[in-house]
């Protein structure tokens, strides 16, 4: 069953495989990897550090998985399909100089795109040994738009990659009851 933790679960699992990458490459906690915002890490005076963000800036419904059927887990009951989601990261970034950053954000890139899929031992956290799969993808934005998340962000402009994160599953704990139908009347 997938739970209300599903979406820190997610999160969770990328900041997983980002700091097991990250370690593989630079050395063991040589950078942090983190789901703070840009605005916390700038507020804790961090970004001299070298660190790695990967910040959720955005939910949304996924629309394509929105009308799925009501499912029967007995012949009484009914349960309303679970809510399915869309994750939107944003990676950024953090080192001494430019040079630092770019390594940080490129290895982190090829960790992303050698895991387009995310299932089985990947998953930590409520999605661990369920047969939840989440697929990751870059999810290129214009400029304006990425301007705006830094605008809300309240934050220094920085270069950052954005990513799509889908899905993530959030089960209803609602249950419709209703009896069987057992004779027919046609009167």
């Amino acid at each position: 069953m997938a739970t209300h933790t599903s979406i820190a679960d997610v999160g969770e699992t990328l900041k997983k495989i980002l700091q097991d990458g990250l370690n593989e490459t630079f050395g063991n906690n040589e950078i942090a990897v983190t789901l703070d915002s840009p605005k916390k890490i700038e507020e804790d005076s961090q970004t001299r550090n070298k660190l790695l963000s990967i910040f959720l800036y955005k939910v949304l419904e996924n629309p394509d998985l929105k009308n799925q059927p009501f499912r029967a887990p007995n012949l009484n009951d009914f349960q309303p399909p679970p809510l399915t989601l869309d994750l939107c990261y944003m990676i950024t970034a953090y080192g001494t100089d430019e040079t630092i950053k770019s390594r940080i954000l490129g290895r982190a890139m090829q960790i992303m795109y050698d895991h387009p899929l995310l299932q089985g031992a990947d998953l930590t956290g409520g999605l661990e040994g369920t047969a939840g799969q989440i697929k990751v993808s870059l999810n290129p934005l214009s400029q304006e738009l990425i301007v705006q998340v830094w605008q809300a962000l309240e934050a220094s402009m920085r270069v950052s990659v954005f990513y799509l994160a889908t899905p993530a599953v959030i089960d209803s704990t609602r249950k419709i009851s209703t009896a069987r139908v057992r004779e027919r009347n046609l009167e």
